[in-house]
């Protein structure tokens, strides 16, 4: 591998790590939104 080859490996791995990462992040704050969606709703009355 020449030295271009292995910063791209290691530029392509740390890319992966963090798609992976923002991944679950999104995930678990669209899980918090709904959770949370849930709640307002019942607590405001309808009018």
């Amino acid at each position: 591998m020449t030295g271009g080859q292995v910063a791209y490996h290691a530029i392509g791995g740390w890319t992966l790590e963090t798609l992976h990462a923002a991944e679950r992040i999104a995930s678990d704050t669209v899980q918090g939104v709904a959770e949370w969606s849930v709640l307002y709703s019942k607590e405001v009355p309808d009018t």
